[in-house]
């Protein structure tokens, strides 16, 4: 089965209404539209795989930010807390 696309026209020939029609053969075309299709499924696929990955890295780079601001916190509570031992014990200078 070969793909075509046709065209049909209402024409006057010799007096007469007939229909004159023209046949195009579009496989070349319909292999193109396929192979189009195929590069846009394999884009759409990498796309999918590098946002989950992106969410993946955001998702560290979320946790890894809260360790580091926890641990900032840590430490001013505990400049905090030797500042306070230090007035207690009269070194604070």
């Amino acid at each position: 089965m070969i793909p075509v696309e046709i065209y049909s026209s209402l024409v006057t020939y010799k007096g007469e209404q007939v229909i004159l029609s023209i046949c195009r053969d579009i496989t070349e075309r319909k292999q193109s539209e396929k192979e189009l299709s195929k590069h846009r499924e394999h884009l759409e696929d990498l796309v999918k795989e590098r946002t989950i990955e992106f969410e993946e890295k955001n998702q560290e780079l979320e946790k890894f930010n809260e360790l580091f601001i926890g641990r900032e916190f840590r430490i001013k509570e505990l400049k905090d807390k030797v500042k306070e031992l230090k007035k207690q014990l009269g070194l604070d200078n």
